[in-house]
């Protein structure tokens, strides 16, 4: 058996090597920052919880692509092919980039919500002084926090649902991962 395949193999068996949101304790604070910040009822934490709740969902979806090509990688043997690239992509190339990934349950709704919060950032980001006054600022942003809790709620159960596939995997390929323990 090959290096790269013992080094997968391996990574298999301890869940706690498995893709996941990177860094999940900062990730966490800046949810709650986002959360005290939309609370205040004001446009500037209106407009940081906006703003923070796009990047923790740019992450997700970065822990997504990961998280299924690692599946992928791991159910085809293919123990050689390269990671998915990923660096310097924006959100919306992201999107693309998990689009064209395996997918499972709920993926094309997490999809779908994570463009329409994607357009409401731009909406305000890049269009901002079209609005006509502070309150149709108010409204996208309670739109975006919306749309957020529904795509949170989403990547709980897709990546739930990848690390059941993962097991799941992990049990079929278990002769073999005893094998290299045993060498």
């Amino acid at each position: 058996m090959n290096e790269n395949k013992k080094m997968l193999l391996l990574k298999l068996n301890d869940s706690e090597k498995w893709p996941e949101i990177f860094r999940p304790d900062f990730i966490a604070e800046l949810n709650d920052f986002a959360d005290s910040s939309y609370s205040k009822n004001t446009i500037e934490g209106y407009l940081a919880s906006l703003l923070i709740y796009h990047q923790i969902t740019e992450n997700m979806v970065l822990s997504l692509i990961q998280i299924s090509n690692f599946y992928l990688r791991c159910c085809l043997n293919e123990f050689e092919t390269t990671e998915v690239d990923t660096d310097k992509k924006m959100f919306g190339q992201l999107i693309e980039v998990l689009k064209k990934g395996p997918r499972i349950y709920k993926t094309d709704d997490f999809i779908n919500m994570c463009n329409e919060l994607n357009g409401l950032r731009i909406k305000i980001v890049h269009r901002i002084t079209l609005k006509k006054d502070m309150d149709q600022i108010i409204a996208v942003c309670k739109s975006a926090k919306e749309k957020f809790d529904k795509i949170y709620d989403l990547y709980s159960i897709i990546y739930d649902g990848w690390r059941v596939n993962l097991h799941s995997l992990k049990k079929d390929l278990i002769e073999e991962i005893e094998e290299i323990e045993n060498e």
